[in-house]
């Protein structure tokens, strides 16, 4: 939550910024969200490693069992899902939709289809939730970066922009 309430104003900046083609902003502001995705990322290993007594005293002793695991699955999906956003934002700003929304077609039907065999046949219950969330959204952290780095780096058109 933190994370969006920082990365929020990006989506918009990106867009000035990159009609403007001021490509350092961009660069830079990439920069800047992936040192804050390191910080959260060390202050979630830390509520991670803490993460039985949080629970407690947050829910009670004798509410829910949450265990190490599943807070493992959910701090790797929410670390990859932050990390993914700030490419998103961008590439909403920029108006480059054509692949996130191809990926968009094949990701929630990969979903399913993860879950089922993860729970099914390998008996994996809950996690296979977090582990299917992470298989699926292969745009955020596989196609997004790799479209950004096209755009902004390479400077690539065709694609890449659509």
């Amino acid at each position: 939550m933190v994370y969006v309430i920082f990365l929020t104003p990006f989506w918009s900046a990106s867009t000035e910024a990159y009609i403007k083609n001021d490509i350092q902003w961009i660069k830079n502001g990439i920069k800047k969200y992936t040192q804050l995705n390191i910080l959260l990322v060390i202050v979630g290993c830390i509520m991670l490693i803490f993460s039985g007594t949080l629970y407690r005293l947050w829910l009670g002793k004798s509410t829910v069992n949450i265990g190490f695991y599943l807070s493992l699955w959910g701090l790797l999906y929410f670390s990859l899902t932050m990390f993914a956003a700030k490419y998103v934002y961008f590439l909403n700003g920029i108006n480059a939709l054509r692949i996130q929304f191809l990926a968009c077609i094949v990701s929630p039907v990969l979903y399913i289809g993860v879950a089922i065999l993860l729970i099914k046949y390998y008996r994996m219950g809950v996690y296979s939730l977090f582990i299917a969330s992470i298989i699926a959204n292969f745009n955020g952290y596989i196609l997004s970066p790799l479209q950004y780095y096209m755009v902004i780096i390479r400077n690539k058109k065709g694609i890449w922009i659509k």
